[in-house]
């Protein structure tokens, strides 16, 4: 009796001291967290007071002739485990609640506009996983494709096409996540006011997305007004391969240059390639290769030269 006394007066301080430690900690975790991480907090106090009653057990039968000692150690488990289960599973749920919150961010919708559809590159972004989230398109949108579609001059008409034929490609890669925003049924959340620059603007600050667009000036504007956006062109310009003179390429030559004898290519993100002698291998894939190239306002300019095969076949042919 009397050694358990002075076993539990020499341990008191050391155990005084650190109850006001954990009641600092309690108090400071409590005014952290919120009501929602109750839930796993409570599951861990009470797996925590488990683990403490099942060290108690063998405690208890030790100090069995000093049950006062085996109470008292028994009362410090719980209080410990209860702590650490309800701190631990407290904190899981709040690291788990951050992560759900990031996921959300990175999934935020994609409202696209019609110079991204027609341009076609986004089907690609998104069937690759390099964009995720929910894919939005106006009707506003889709009708100013219908409108292109149907446009007397046949490029125009050829565009338009391509952009509703990206809009279905686009559904068939997750139905679940495509949606048409229809304005009539949100008329009394949100107001159109008939300029599809604008209204594209405000509907995705209205759904807090991100706006996919080809668009320079379009996408200048969402800037200024701090809104989401991300351009496809100036995408293209970080990934698109560093070319310089003497590389080869094969390309289209799709019409006469300005100058006597030059013909015109295109590469795939609309860099423009003059090809001096280009003119008489006009209609056909051509491999050039660059002689050199000019930073223009407009972007990149290159000029190249036909290969000796294509030149020697053109002679031939001519």
């Amino acid at each position: 009796m009397l050694a358990g006394g002075l076993f539990g007066y020499l341990l008191s301080p050391y155990v005084n001291s650190y109850l006001l430690k954990l009641n600092k900690e309690i108090e400071k975790l409590l005014k952290s967290i919120s009501i929602s991480n109750f839930i796993p907090g409570i599951i861990g106090l009470i797996i925590g007071l488990i683990l403490a009653n099942l060290i108690s057990l063998p405690v208890h039968l030790f100090f069995k002739e000093f049950y006062k000692i085996g109470f008292f150690i028994s009362f410090v488990s719980c209080l410990v485990f209860g702590y650490l289960g309800f701190f631990i599973f407290a904190k899981m749920s709040l690291f788990t609640n951050k992560v759900a919150f990031l996921k959300n961010e990175i999934s935020y919708p994609k409202i696209i506009d019609t110079s991204a559809l027609i341009d076609g590159r986004i089907f690609e972004l998104f069937s690759n996983g390099f964009l995720e989230g929910k894919i939005v398109i106006a009707d506003f949108v889709l009708d100013e494709l219908e409108n292109i579609s149907n446009d007397s001059n046949a490029n125009r008409r050829k565009r338009g096409r391509k952009g509703l034929e990206v809009v279905g490609k686009l559904k068939n890669i997750n139905p679940n996540n495509f949606e048409i925003f229809y304005t009539n049924n949100n008329s009394s959340k949100f107001t159109k006011v008939g300029v599809v620059d604008t209204d594209l603007l405000n509907l995705t600050k209205f759904l807090n997305g991100t706006l996919i667009t080809n668009d320079y000036s379009l996408s200048k504007l969402a800037n200024i007004n701090n809104i989401k956006c991300l351009n496809l062109t100036e995408l293209t310009k970080f990934l698109k391969p560093v070319l310089m003179p003497g590389d080869k390429l094969t390309v289209e030559i799709i019409k006469s240059g300005e100058h006597i004898g030059q013909g015109i290519a295109y590469l795939e993100d609309g860099t423009m390639i003059v090809v001096d002698g280009g003119e008489k291998l006009r209609g056909s894939k051509t491999e050039v290769f660059i002689t050199h190239m000019v930073q223009t306002s407009a972007g990149i300019l290159i000029f190249a030269k036909p290969s000796e095969k294509n030149i020697n076949s053109s002679d031939k042919s001519g």
